[in-house]
């Protein structure tokens, strides 16, 4: 079976321990803050490094990044993008 988790990202470079089968489902913006929502195996124990960079509109981030999603903040004011580090 499988299994959703969500993870809060804070608005820099992140590391999340996520399982190995991890399936990143969506990003969005939660209780004023920055979420990210992945489907994994739930009999799946080995976990692996992975890392995410959320940055703001007209800011820089690593060439190498693969986009995963982007979210609007309050109202619309702020929007952010989350990108992936290849392994």
């Amino acid at each position: 079976m499988r299994v959703v988790w969500k993870h809060e990202l804070p608005r820099e470079a992140n590391v999340l321990m996520l399982h190995k089968d991890a399936e990143i489902l969506h990003v969005a913006a939660q209780h004023d803050g920055i979420h990210l929502w992945e489907a994994h195996d739930e009999a799946e124990a080995k976990k692996v490094r992975r890392r995410f960079h959320v940055v703001g509109t007209g800011r820089t981030f690593p060439d190498s990044g693969t986009h995963v999603g982007s979210l609007l903040m309050r109202d619309g004011a702020f929007v952010f993008h989350v990108f992936e580090e290849p392994a």
